[in-house]
């Protein structure tokens, strides 16, 4: 490896590095997405459950202040999931972010390895052709050698 190839291959490294921490943030904020949903989603079944409670109470005939304290209760819950639904959106817009910033870190890693990878294919060629012309040359000198022991004899 020359120190071009070599200079590439640091870069090349270094570029793999930043695309690899790029896709682990990332997959952290996904998680965090896919953590809220579950949250919503639960909320959500919770707050059917208690509206099925209240409108079995609302069936069977019990007090107005019963009735209105699980009405105030899902009010809560409706406040509640309206606000994780925010940090939900929050959250899709920060992944959405996040898989721009690793699309690129990745196109720049790929392109470099390719840089790299045409850099070391390019020296094996150089180095295959000092090696022939090394081959020839001592061909060429074992040849004259040869001939010119057998002229001057």
């Amino acid at each position: 490896m020359t120190l071009r190839s070599k200079r590439l291959a640091v870069i090349s490294n270094l570029k793999a590095i930043q695309e690899k921490n790029a896709l682990e943030v990332l997959g952290l904020s996904q998680r965090k997405l896919n953590d809220i949903q579950t949250q919503i989603d639960s909320l959500k079944n919770y707050r059917q459950d208690y509206h099925n409670k209240l409108l079995q109470l609302g069936s069977e005939g019990n007090d107005v202040a019963k009735i209105q304290e699980f009405r105030s209760f899902m009010d809560k819950l409706d406040k509640a999931i309206a606000g994780q639904e925010q940090v939900k959106r929050t959250l899709e817009k920060e992944v959405a972010q996040r898989k721009q910033e690793w699309e690129l870190k990745y196109q720049n890693s790929r392109s470099i390895e390719k840089i790299h990878s045409g850099a070391l294919k390019t020296e094996q060629k150089q180095a295959e052709k000092r090696e022939q012309n090394q081959q020839d040359e001592s061909a060429a000198r074992i040849g004259r050698n040869t001939n010119f022991g057998t002229n001057g004899a």
